[in-house]
């Protein structure tokens, strides 16, 4: 079995993984590009942080929203906006996906203490994207029909791409006559 048969011989599990790491970065690509092209990020941000800490019930993230993010909305909505994008390609993509994944755990814990407050919906949302974003990051989903499990071919020592045998079977060894 060549390398090429191997990398895309995977168990019917991970491609369950890859469909949920897929479906996730595009949820964050879309959301990230779209900010990315609104023309009033700045003001839209400012905007939505202030309804977001009027009534938030987390006292702690209350603070940090009214003291440290709303007047800098400008650089906390690019900073949100290219994290949102570089998470989303990182898991379309599976290039570099366990630090994808740690973005996007980063950026939907955040949404979850600023926003699921403000209706059950939101609450519901957020939960149902953390443990997504848990899932793609404990469950290896980088290591299947991705970039990661193809640079783990070509550099197998790296800490990203090792031990990827679970979802890909080893080549066979050659017998020894």
């Amino acid at each position: 079995m060549n390398t090429w048969d191997r990398i895309w011989k995977v168990h019917s599990s991970a491609l369950w993984l890859v469909a949920v790491r897929i479906m996730v970065g595009y949820i964050w690509l879309s959301s990230g590009l779209g900010k990315l092209a609104s023309p009033d990020l700045a003001g839209t941000m400012a905007g939505t942080l202030a309804k977001f800490a009027s009534q938030n019930p987390h006292l702690g993230y209350k603070g940090i929203l009214v003291s440290t993010i709303i007047p800098h909305a400008g650089l906390f909505g690019q900073l949100t906006a290219w994290g949102e994008t570089l998470a989303g390609i990182s898991l379309i993509l599976g290039a570099i996906t366990p630090l994808g994944a740690l973005g996007a755990l980063f950026l939907n814990v955040n949404i979850y203490f600023a926003a699921a407050w403000t209706s059950p919906s939101v609450n519901s949302l957020s939960l149902l994207m953390i443990v997504l974003d848990v899932v793609i990051l404990l469950g290896a989903a980088g290591r299947v029909l991705s970039i990661d499990q193809l640079l783990g071919h070509w550099l197998p020592r790296m800490a990203f791409w090792s031990s990827r045998e679970s979802v890909c079977p080893p080549a066979p060894r050659a017998s020894q006559a």
